[in-house]
């Protein structure tokens, strides 16, 4: 699963003065909701990890995925995190960020006076401040070139950055940004921030400074060592500023690829706590180990396919049609997750997801396969049945790789699914799993691909999230979609101020993704989360921030 997305509806922010106090009162406790299980003074949690780090700077294209978020959600700076209800708390704010009274389009940011790096300097204006520049940095020899943008750094989002005209000091805690147009989604903004002297002082700096070690922790934890290949280790940090303190004394990252390996060493003491995509048989199993809890849950996150459009076949629409007609998204969810949870579905929206304000079902041509129909549509494109019954044109067969991460047992199986459902129609799929790192970092980045199946991750801030997968020319747009119609939307989106305007232009955003099929959306995506009963206050984020958004109040159970 990647985190490159916050694809979800905008919920409320708690805009009463009393509601931002509280809000305040509530920052160094994010979601937690239940009163927190006594914990022991020391200890250690071992997790497994399906996915192992590229590097740690989860702003570049390469590095924005749950391996990397995992390690980073507890050691970068964040002035926002998502709950679990898709709400927000300013976890590194004194207040909510706001509009000046007489200057709407000017926000106010103010970072909490206690903040500070493990290193004991304070959490600045200057880390922030580095962070923006190097996301919005031009390379003078690319603009000369012709080349208008001419970014100088691999960045995943410039999204809202992209519309701030000023930025400006205002003391080593408060800064303000201009934004020309509005951005509404401005509280979504400044997470993932590592420090900037130490970032300065990196070799390869912002793309690949960041490549071995995330430096300095802002975070309740702190990174200690990284064993490539095998494991990496948080341990506590006794500089963090937040409360309630951490009691565990480290975390560690065992990396098993593998769903089944995982279980297997959760079953024999070797992992405490394992985050794997859940399949029939891999929850019948957790479902029968002795001492452990575990929970199925259903967040803004969603399977997909996206579809390399530079691929000179992929890139005409008849044949992308032919897929979403062939491809039966009800059978898939049938076979494979309604066995161990009936409320699994089909998703039909790519930008606001199932069970969130706003959602809306679109793409109704493609909601029930149709063999009939992908047939035609081909014929009617020039290709005709050709050796092993598949459609051809100039002696070239669709014949397409289905790029996916290796070890995920769910995944094999659906691709197994599609391959037979494409054959009726006459497509060829052929499989091809890669490792968490290449898939990530190289194939997706480089679009060494035809067809990619993973997951988009997300949270409260729909128009951002989507803009950032699609717009044209974005480094998260790894499929290569550009659409006049979709960008227009999204750019109203970007100004519009209005929660409930913004997800009328979230649903025209999705409607142009339909229109398009740039992407064919398959299935809410399931989280199953198994932890053993000798710790507490461990419990599921099915949104981007993913399990470890509360890994300060873990704990080891304290002996009654």
């Amino acid at each position: 699963m990647v985190v490159l997305a916050l694809t979800g509806a905008c919920t409320g922010s708690r805009d009463s003065p009393g509601a931002r106090e509280a809000a305040r009162k509530s920052a160094d406790l994010p979601g937690l909701q239940a009163e927190m299980e006594e914990r022991g003074d020391r200890g250690r949690l071992v997790y497994a990890a399906e996915q192992e780090p590229n590097g740690f700077n989860g702003s570049t294209s390469r590095n924005a995925t749950i391996g990397v978020k995992n390690v980073t959600e507890n050691i970068f700076f964040y002035a926002v995190k998502a709950r679990p209800d898709s709400g927000v708390d300013y976890v590194g704010l004194e207040r909510e960020p706001r509009p000046l009274p007489d200057r709407p389009q000017v926000i106010e940011w103010q970072i909490r006076k206690d903040a500070k790096w493990s290193d004991a300097t304070p959490i600045t204006v200057a880390d922030i401040q580095y962070y923006f520049e190097q996301v919005m940095l031009k390379d003078p020899a690319k603009v000369s070139a012709g080349n208008p943008d001419g970014w100088a750094n691999d960045v995943a989002n410039r999204v809202g950055y992209d519309q701030i005209t000023r930025f400006t000091r205002v003391d080593d805690k408060t800064f303000q940004a201009e934004f020309e147009p509005a951005y509404g989604d401005f509280r979504g903004m400044w997470t993932d921030i590592p420090q900037a002297r130490f970032m300065q002082a990196q070799p390869g700096g912002w793309d690949t400074g960041l490549n071995d070690t995330p430096g300095p922790s802002a975070g309740p934890y702190l990174f200690k060592e990284w064993n490539k290949g095998e494991s990496l280790v948080l341990v506590r940090n006794a500089e963090w500023w937040g409360s309630p303190k951490p009691t565990l004394d480290s975390i560690v990252f065992r990396f098993l690829p593998d769903a089944a390996s995982s279980v297997a060493a959760l079953r024999n003491q070797e992992v405490d706590m394992i985050y794997p995509q859940p399949q029939v048989d891999l929850v019948a199993e957790v479902r029968r180990l002795d001492g452990v809890r575990h929970s199925i849950g259903f967040g803004p996150t969603f399977e997909h396919l996206t579809f390399n459009l530079k691929h000179e076949q992929l890139g005409d629409k008849a044949v992308r049609q032919a897929i979403a007609w062939g491809v039966d998204r009800n059978r898939i969810v049938q076979a494979l997750l309604r066995p161990f949870s009936a409320q699994a579905a089909r998703v039909d929206n790519s930008v606001v997801l199932l069970g969130q304000r706003g959602y809306e079902a679109h793409g109704a041509d493609y909601h029930s396969p149709n063999p009939a129909r992908a047939r035609a549509a081909l014929e009617g494109a020039g290709y005709a049945r050709g050796a092993g019954g598949y459609y051809e044109k100039a002696g070239r067969r669709l014949s397409f790789r289905l790029s996916t991460i290796g070890g995920n047992q769910l995944r094999e199986q659906q691709a197994e699914l599609m391959r037979s459902q494409l054959a009726e129609v006459g497509i060829e799929i052929r499989f091809e799993t890669l490792t968490p790192r290449d898939f990530f970092g190289v194939h997706l980045p480089s679009g060494d691909f035809d067809i990619a199946n993973f997951a988009w991750s997300g949270g409260p801030f729909p128009i951002s999230a989507a803009k950032q997968v699609w717009s044209t020319g974005s480094g998260s747009n790894y499929g290569g979609y550009s659409s006049p119609a979709f960008d227009r939307a999204a750019e109203r989106g970007a100004r519009e101020l209005d929660r409930e305007r913004q997800l009328v232009l979230a649903n025209e955003m999705d409607r142009a993704l339909w229109d398009d099929l740039a992407v064919l959306p398959l299935y809410q995506k399931p989280t199953l989360l198994a932890v053993r009963n000798t710790f507490v206050n461990i419990s599921d984020n099915p949104t981007n921030e993913g399990p470890f958004w509360n890994a300060q109040v873990w704990g080891v159970r304290k002996p009654s």
